[in-house]
């Protein structure tokens, strides 16, 4: 069967795109090599501005979204200072990351879009009239318009001449489905700024009884493994988590950070767009994919349905690189401050640590 739109990618961004095209009653096939339902992925967080956009999907919100985070904190990683920021509201939430995205998966296929998962495509081929994604042991999957929504860690770009350049930081993580403190009522976020002397900063995720531990850090695979073990003793040394952290962590998964969206020349090639983490669409100051991603996806999902109705549909596709811009570039962009001078104003400065916080959490400018 051939499509109007084939989507590459089952995470926030894959499965947005898909549930809106499929609500324009267009023909969408959504493939991805993560299994579905998925499995304990551990506990994350999302920026509060996840709410309009997901209530566009018609997605049920109220289990994925119902731990808000009321407890924000920055930590300094080489003094002992805390800074609590006042916010006017919950910033975000904590979620469980595989609810989270089997709810948007299940929002998809209710909206009619076929879903193909455990299947990994290998090539993307793109032909004068349309396009196909070649799936191992299986017939290509045809359509009109490609969208690329494969995550942080694909090279499928590279074979639209779109492939989003490596920058030069890295990101580990770990998580503990239960700790030793239990559960409470506390849904918290840590920041620990100052782990490295070049801006690498860490995370913390808290919410009943389950722990995620996060940095982002410039250099190499090996440096973030060793800043994230740093930061595990650093927890446990001023009581922030368990102090077993380390020996009691699942697994640390160390990924090499795209450069930001705001990098690439173009997110638009032949019958082709790219959106999501596979598109550098990251927050430039917490690293945070969510909120972008779907943001990326709504605005190619509008894009796209137009293009298909076009004549012209590959100068339609070419308006996603203006829109994306005119709409998102403010959340994207680094903040034009001296992080190193402004560290020490967050743990002095309440309005500073305000502000650092929406800038955190909200993409506001600093």
């Amino acid at each position: 069967m051939n499509y109007d739109v084939v989507i590459v990618g089952t995470g926030p961004a894959g499965t947005t795109a898909g549930t809106l095209l499929a609500r324009r009653g267009l023909r969408v096939a959504v493939i991805g090599q993560g299994r579905f339902p998925r499995d304990d992925a551990g506990i994350g967080w999302v920026g509060s501005k996840v709410v309009p956009l997901l209530d566009e999907t018609g997605a049920d919100t109220g289990p994925i979204l119902s731990c808000p985070i009321n407890d924000v904190r920055f930590f300094h990683a080489e003094q002992a200072k805390s800074a609590a920021p006042e916010l006017p509201g919950a910033p975000g939430f904590v979620i469980d990351r595989a609810a989270f995205e089997n709810t948007l998966i299940e929002t998809a296929i209710a909206a009619g879009a076929e879903l193909t998962h455990e299947s990994t495509v290998t090539d993307v081929l793109v032909r004068e009239d349309a396009v196909a994604a070649q799936v191992e042991d299986r017939e290509p999957i045809r359509g009109r318009i490609l969208l690329l929504a494969a995550g942080r860690h694909s090279s499928l770009a590279n074979r639209l001449g779109l492939g989003v350049p490596a920058g030069t930081c890295w990101s580990a993580y770990l998580h503990v489905p239960s700790t030793s403190a239990g559960a409470t009522d506390k849904h918290s976020v840590g920041i620990v700024l100052g782990l490295t002397r070049d801006g690498g900063f860490g995370l913390t995720v808290a919410s009943h009884g389950r722990m995620a531990v996060a940095v982002s850090v410039p250099g190499s695979q090996a440096e973030a493994v060793a800043v994230l073990n740093r930061l595990c003793r650093l927890i446990a040394e001023r009581s922030i988590g368990p102090a077993d952290l380390e020996s009691r962590a699942d697994h640390v998964i160390a990924v090499p950070l795209p450069l930001g969206a705001l990098e690439m020349e173009s997110h638009v090639g032949k019958h082709a767009l790219v959106i999501g983490e596979a598109g550098g669409f990251l927050s430039a100051v917490s690293g945070e994919g969510i909120v972008p991603g779907i943001w990326s996806a709504k605005i190619a999902a509008d894009v796209t349905a137009a293009a298909l109705k076009s004549r012209r549909s590959q100068d339609k596709l070419m308006t996603f690189d203006t829109r994306w811009r005119l709409e998102m570039a403010d959340y994207l962009r680094q903040p034009n401050t001296d992080m190193e001078f402004l560290i020490p104003l967050v743990f002095s400065n309440q309005p500073i640590a305000d502000r650092m916080a929406a800038a955190f959490f909200l993409g506001d400018n600093i």
